[in-house]
């Protein structure tokens, strides 16, 4: 079981919406914890064909703690204990 989805957007932001369109319906709470990342120029058209729908969507390049923070904000802080994720 997946804890997010990062997906590129790439050329076709209507793609992102599609997929998310099917997360939501299979896989719900997992759509919900959904970050899409786009290279300018896609990035504006991403924003705005991916508009209304509660995901986070980063713009290329990107820093590592920037996509850290994303996927944190998607699927909640690190939980301490064996195995959990340490960031760096």
């Amino acid at each position: 079981s997946a804890d997010a989805v990062l997906a590129e957007v790439g050329f076709s932001p209507l793609a992102g919406r599609r997929l998310y369109a099917w997360l939501a319906d299979r896989r719900p709470a997992l759509a919900k914890r959904t970050v899409f990342i786009a290279a300018e120029p896609s990035a504006a058209r991403a924003r705005r064909e991916l508009s209304g729908l509660p995901t986070t969507i980063l713009r290329k390049p990107t820093s590592a703690n920037a996509l850290l923070q994303a996927i944190e904000g998607a699927i909640g802080p690190p939980v301490a204990g064996p195995g959990a994720f340490e960031p760096l």
